[in-house]
């Protein structure tokens, strides 16, 4: 029975190598954080940026979405996916167009995001600049080639979205390019 007790006593304590699988990605908990300087150390190491939460959003997309700029910077820098889809179909560029981040959706026009690649609903980031009457990343998408026709599965295209927006600026910049 002693032989027993010593069995089970030793079973009850944690294995040292044992791993917390609930435990957040350091890089989306610096992200999470503001921690910009913890992030900088990260990509200096040569980590990748790419890791993602259980929505599938990268730390990129939660970077654009609490309005971490600086941050932003650092992850297409330090050569984050910038096509990745989160599971609701939205990449990088949509999360900026639709937040209305006219200094990262600058960032990932100039770095080759797609800009045309539609999201579940068949919204593409100019439909959601659009929407939000965001124009200078109307405008920006639209010298990048973003196309004005294109419709999403409700059969509502850019113009759609810009009058929605009520913005006469947004809307005279779609109206513009059709």
């Amino acid at each position: 029975m002693a032989g027993l007790g010593l069995l089970l006593g030793s079973a009850a304590a944690p294995a040292v190598a044992q791993v917390n699988l609930l435990a957040e990605d350091p890089l989306m908990t610096a992200v999470r954080n503001g921690d910009a300087e913890t992030i900088r150390r990260m990509m200096l190491r040569g980590e990748r940026p790419d890791r993602t939460d259980g929505a599938g959003r990268t730390a990129l997309m939660l970077a654009i979405g609490s309005g971490y700029t600086e941050i932003a910077a650092l992850l297409i820098g330090g050569g984050a996916v910038l096509g990745r889809q989160d599971q609701t179909g939205n990449h990088a560029l949509s999360w900026a167009a639709d937040r209305g981040d006219a200094i990262t959706a600058e960032r990932l026009i100039e770095s080759g995001a797609p800009i045309d690649r539609p999201n579940r609903q068949g919204m593409t980031p100019l439909m959601l600049a659009a929407r939000g009457g965001h124009a200078a990343i109307v405008g920006m998408l639209l010298t990048a080639g973003a196309d004005p026709w294109a419709t999403d599965y409700t059969g509502a295209d850019a113009l759609y979205w810009a009058r929605e927006s009520r913005s006469r600026q947004t809307v005279r910049m779609v109206e513009d390019a059709l």
